[in-house]
């Protein structure tokens, strides 16, 4: 974990879930590139809001390039390291009131998120995003059954 908050810590959402019920998760979701958190009504809406994060920061580069009939934002250029606005320490304070956890977004090949999912001291390898929400119900269930 201490690899990614040193050397890519704009590509970490670190994740709060406050209410579950299979597949619909409420919270709220951090970046230290953001000025105040994402609040989410289901794990959909984290990857589409994090979509536009990371165009805006233009790291991790997405591999294609959206298309509309409405006048878009461009993507920001790509930059090495883009502003950050808190540490990795400040943003792993919050916690959900079921489970928090923290995903390294290392890539985004193929219209999908290549990455990290750290989840009770654990590192899991993630190849695209039904792979990282299916990952994520598992784990959450493991919580809740335990509790």
């Amino acid at each position: 974990m201490l690899k990614y908050t040193k050397s890519i810590p704009f590509n970490m959402i670190h994740v709060c879930i406050d209410q579950y019920d299979h597949f619909q998760m409420k919270g709220c979701a951090y970046n230290n590139t953001l000025e105040s958190p994402v609040e989410f009504s289901d794990i959909h809406e984290i990857i589409l809001r994090f979509e536009e994060v990371f165009n805006k920061n233009g790291n991790p580069l997405s591999s294609y390039s959206s298309r509309s009939f409405v006048k878009q934002e461009e993507p920001g250029r790509y930059q090495n390291k883009p502003e950050v606005l808190y540490d990795y320490d400040v943003i792993a304070q919050h916690r959900g009131k079921i489970v928090d956890f923290d995903i390294v977004v290392q890539s985004r090949r193929q219209a999908t998120w290549q990455g990290v999912l750290f989840f009770d001291n654990k590192e899991i390898v993630f190849h695209d995003v039904l792979e990282m929400i299916k990952i994520i119900d598992k784990k959450i269930d493991e919580v809740l059954r335990k509790s």
